[in-house]
């Protein structure tokens, strides 16, 4: 067995929970997965010195590009992180997936890292100094970068939030001046 082989082997788990918890979708998925390993053999493994934290790297990188190619070319994102649990309220359903389709149009706009930092980070849960391994920055800046993310999804869920509020009145004051202007007319 060769070392790609083993290394293959080792990995593809990984690499396969990562492109498939970004993308939700199994034709992009496996593209990206592929695109991934063959991104990986064209490294010199001499130069490696932990795969996991590569195949991680690549695979999160090409599993934004089409993420980013999606929103792009789509106005709402099909896919999801995870299935809410089957018992769940329906409502709490919707809401889930509603938050999840808004986080990933969060971190589309993202910069590369910074979408990457986020993601590993609060979705893979690894650990600050891992996810510097994995990105190849320092801690400190893992961290500054993560912060920066945190508070754009935050302030984007936020000004969301407040137009979905600010809606149902604007509605209510476009009814009540449509009534006024149909009882006018009559």
């Amino acid at each position: 067995m060769s070392d790609l082989d083993t290394i293959f082997e080792s990995h593809s788990e990984t690499v396969w929970r990562i492109i498939y918890h970004l993308l939700a979708d199994d034709d992009d998925a496996r593209d990206c997965y592929q695109q991934t390993f063959l991104d990986a053999m064209q490294i010199d493994p001499r130069s490696v010195g932990n795969w996991q934290a590569i195949l991680s790297r690549i695979a999160t990188r090409r599993a934004m590009d089409v993420l980013r190619s999606r929103y792009k070319h789509r106005a709402q994102f099909q896919a999801d992180f995870s299935e809410p649990h089957e018992l769940a309220p329906p409502e709490l359903q919707i809401q889930h997936e509603e938050l999840r389709e808004f986080v990933r149009r969060a971190l589309a706009e993202l910069p590369q890292l910074h979408a990457e930092a986020f993601w590993l980070r609060h979705i893979e849960q690894l650990s600050p100094a891992e996810v510097a391994s994995q990105l190849g920055v320092e801690i400190g800046h893992v961290r500054v970068v993560v912060h920066r993310s945190v508070l754009h999804i935050r302030n984007r869920l936020n000004a969301s939030v407040s137009v979905r509020r600010s809606t149902p009145a604007a509605l209510r004051e476009r009814l009540v001046t449509l009534r006024t202007e149909t009882r006018a007319a009559f």
